[in-house]
């Protein structure tokens, strides 16, 4: 089953990096000078995903592979015990991070942000002072 799953993985990991770099060659090729600024910011959302799955899978399968053959050493044994761990389970946040904060998002976030930020400064201040002179709470 494990050996499956891997099989699978880098399966896809070698298909999907071919059509990709498959597609920035041909939309090379058509040299569309009015759609330049869509091509690139399509392959820029793109472009990062094999070099993701390849930097977040390698150490669960290599993992694997030493458990399969069973040349793991006890010292490194915990290590790639952990790596594993938390690549595999940091994957979904980084590929969330990856294609969440795009450029349109990041902007709608600073937007909201900035939102916060005026409201907090459009409120009046209150001076401590004043308002035990005069007995009112804050």
């Amino acid at each position: 089953m494990i050996f499956l799953f891997y099989i699978f993985l880098w399966g896809s990991e070698i298909y999907s990096s071919w059509v990709i770099f498959y597609i920035r060659r041909e939309l090379k090729k058509l040299q569309l000078v009015e759609r330049r600024l869509e091509i690139d910011s399509f392959y820029s959302k793109i472009k990062y995903y094999p070099i993701l799955l390849t930097i977040w899978w390698t150490p669960p399968s290599i993992n694997r592979i030493l458990q399969m053959i069973g040349a793991r050493d006890d010292g490194y044994a915990f290590v790639f015990d952990v790596l594993h761990i938390f690549c595999e389970s940091s994957y979904g946040f980084c590929n969330m991070l990856m294609y969440a904060l795009n450029p349109k998002v990041k902007k709608i976030i600073m937007e909201k942000v900035k939102k916060i930020f005026e409201k907090d400064s459009q409120q009046p201040s209150v001076d401590v002072e004043d308002s035990l002179k005069t007995g009112k709470i804050i």
